[in-house]
């Protein structure tokens, strides 16, 4: 996968396929598809990918003009040899699914934090695992806090808000925030966090008789960091 991804998913593309020219042994590494059908194939700085001959799926992990290099016998199948003119495909696998269910998360966090709650520790709104990436926080402010400048902080404690910094809540309504800008070292909005965090709502409400706010704090996760 081409980029810089949370996780390397093997490399798929429509229409990839071409049959063997030449017969191949069951311990091959190497096999040859029709002349010029190498290019319907991706390319090896794309990343590897799966390919199907007859029963057998093999991983291809770089493939030079018409000549593809393989592991054979991928995904529990059998290595056997295949005829001259076999068809040679590249297929979504079952294993493919496998790895978007296992290792990519979509999750959110939210909760409503009120003028009563300041002064006290953050209300948390669950935590964030390790490898997670936060790509968006919604905010809503149902209730307007009614003493003057008002902020939120969303963030994993009183020091560090990373996600959402002095946030606007005696005048906003509602609000997407995609990316504060915040400079500091560590986790924050865009920024894959090996550390699972506890999130929590900080607001700066003394002196309000009136204030409800609602967080929303979107994120992914990987099981591994490329």
């Amino acid at each position: 996968m081409t980029g810089n991804p949370i996780i390397d998913f093997k490399v798929p593309l429509n229409s990839a396929s071409s049959s063997l020219d030449g017969a191949i042994t069951n311990v091959a590494v190497a096999l040859d598809v029709q002349t010029g059908d190498g290019g319907n194939f991706p390319a090896t700085g794309d990343g590897d990918f799966w390919v199907s001959i007859d029963a057998e799926i093999l991983l291809c992990t770089t493939r030079a003009v018409d000549t593809l290099t393989v592991t054979r016998g991928a995904q529990g199948t059998a290595n056997v040899a295949h005829d001259d003119g076999a068809a040679v495909e590249l297929r979504i696998t079952q294993e493919a699914f496998e790895d978007i269910h296992a290792n990519v998360v979509k999750g959110v966090l939210q909760g409503w934090a009120e003028f009563g709650d300041h002064g006290g520790p953050g209300v948390s709104i669950g935590t964030i695992p390790a490898n997670g990436f936060v790509y968006r926080v919604n905010i809503w402010v149902h209730e307007l806090f009614d003493a003057g400048n008002r902020t939120l902080n969303v963030g994993y404690d009183a020091a560090t808000p990373y996600y959402v910094d002095t946030f606007d809540i005696s005048g906003a309504v509602i609000d997407n925030v995609d990316d504060d800008g915040h400079a500091d070292a560590g986790a924050g909005i865009g920024v894959v966090d090996a550390v699972a965090r506890a999130c929590e709502l900080y607001i700066d409400a003394a002196g309000c008789a009136t204030g409800k706010v609602y967080v929303a704090v979107h994120y992914i996760v990987a099981d591994a960091i490329p």
